[in-house]
């Protein structure tokens, strides 16, 4: 994107490590176009409402909107597990985390076991903190860079 989340937004931004995905990113494609070869109409469905729901968190971006940001983080996250691509133990895990806020899978998820990071918008950050921490789930607080990812 070429602007930048709003402070307002940043601030309660953290990636949660659901554990790496036992599927690879290519797998989790494939899986996906299989599933529409063989479900078209419903996964085409899905899939025109990721996009209208990622054009409408992009207008919360620009409108410094943490309300409506968090509504389109939650509603891309359901269809994310319509479309396959979120494993039981992550949507145990999104469930647990959502007394915290609201998040949803990033990148190609994963169906098995885990599904990678998590983005979270977090409403009560350090609550969110003190469960990842006394349940050993790796929780990275977000701070964006236009060069890139990065650990710091």
């Amino acid at each position: 994107m070429n602007f930048k989340i709003p402070e307002v937004i940043e601030r309660g931004l953290f990636l949660v490590d659901s554990g790496k995905s036992t599927e690879s990113t290519a797998e989790m494609v494939k899986y996906v176009g299989t599933t529409y070869n063989e479900q078209p109409k419903k996964m085409q469905a899905i899939m025109d409402n990721i996009e209208k729901v990622t054009k409408r968190m992009v207008i919360a971006i620009t409108k410094e909107d943490t309300k409506f940001f968090n509504e389109n983080i939650a509603e891309n996250s359901q269809l994310l597990i319509e479309l396959g691509v979120v494993s039981k133990p992550t949507q145990k895990l999104l469930s647990e985390l959502s007394r915290f806020g609201v998040g949803k899978v990033t990148g190609g998820g994963g169906r098995i076991k885990n599904s990678g990071f998590i983005l979270f918008s977090a409403t009560h950050a350090h609550d969110l903190q003190v469960f990842c921490q006394s349940n050993k789930i790796r929780c990275i607080k977000f701070r964006q860079s236009h060069v890139g990812l990065k650990r710091l």
